[in-house]
């Protein structure tokens, strides 16, 4: 298609409709991988403000992974192994002193991101079974 087209007919859900009666402006209509989408800029409501009754705090440590305010320590014996195998490996590299196992020691810093990672993961295992508290 080429220039503007006033009118066209188009079929959508009854919700799309509800929302297409707010629109504002222009709308676009878009082929993608053979798709048709209508890109339209609708205006909605202010949402209410949500106001939270309470906080919990998370603290992301090197000993402990994570604490919360409220005096939960999370920290698990599958994490502690994997520490302490790397810290092991790291010894072990680090007494060689070969180009081999320099190189070893330079890829190792995806195991500090692995820590991190999981840390993260146990942090919102905890935050999530808390009932309705903002976790900022």
């Amino acid at each position: 298609m080429a220039g503007r087209i006033k009118h066209t007919p188009f079929v959508c859900s009854a919700e799309a409709m509800k929302l297409l009666a707010s629109r504002k402006g222009e709308s676009d209509l878009a082929l993608r991988d053979g798709t048709f989408f209508l890109i339209a800029t609708i205006g909605l409501p202010e949402p209410e403000v949500f106001e939270p009754t309470g906080f919990l705090g998370v603290d992301l440590g090197v000993v402990n992974v994570a604490t919360t305010s409220d005096g939960e320590i999370m920290a698990g014996r599958r994490l502690n192994r994997y520490r302490q195998r790397h810290r092991d490996l790291r010894q072990k590299l680090q007494k060689k002193r070969t180009k081999s196992a320099k190189r070893a020691l330079h890829a190792d810093h995806n195991g500090s991101r692995n820590v991190a990672h999981r840390g993260e993961a146990v942090w919102k295992r905890g935050a999530v079974n808390r009932p309705r508290t903002s976790t900022r």
